[in-house]
Formats: C-alpha cells, structure tokens, sequence
C-alpha cells in the first residue's frame, strides 16, 4: 500500500516542533481543499497552510520540505 502524498504543510511558527506524546494530539494528517496535509503538532486550529511539493509522509521534514509557493488558506 502506497503512502499518502502531502500536499500542505502547516507553517505556524507555533506548529513547528512535533509533539512527542501523540496520546495527548489529535493525528498530524489531515485534509485542506481536498488534499492531505501535515501539521506537526496535531493542533485543531490556527494553521497557516502551506502548498508544496507533493511529498510522502515518510519524507517529510522541516529541512526537506520544498516550498513551490505559500497560501494561506485560514
């Protein structure tokens, strides 16, 4: 089974570093205009959406994610 592609990355500056205790957030994938996305943290809000390049889940990383353009969305 193929991983899923991430297509936004939550840019919060508060969003930044990964919660370790997964117990404690909710999942770090979600969906935004219809593709998946990935917030570190897990939060349920104030997320700054960022498009990039359409990566899996297992490669993303702060230092490997590769802006093609930002948009914020909400």
């Amino acid at each position: 089974m193929s991983e899923p592609m991430i297509e936004y990355r939550c840019g919060e500056p508060k969003h930044v570093t990964p919660i370790t205790d997964r117990a404690a957030t909710r999942s770090p994938i979600t969906v935004v205009e219809g593709k998946w996305a990935y917030c570190p943290t897990g939060a349920a809000s104030e997320h700054k959406w960022e498009l990039i390049r359409p990566t899996a889940l297992s490669g993303l990383s702060a230092t490997r994610v590769i802006r093609r353009s930002v948009e914020v969305i909400g």
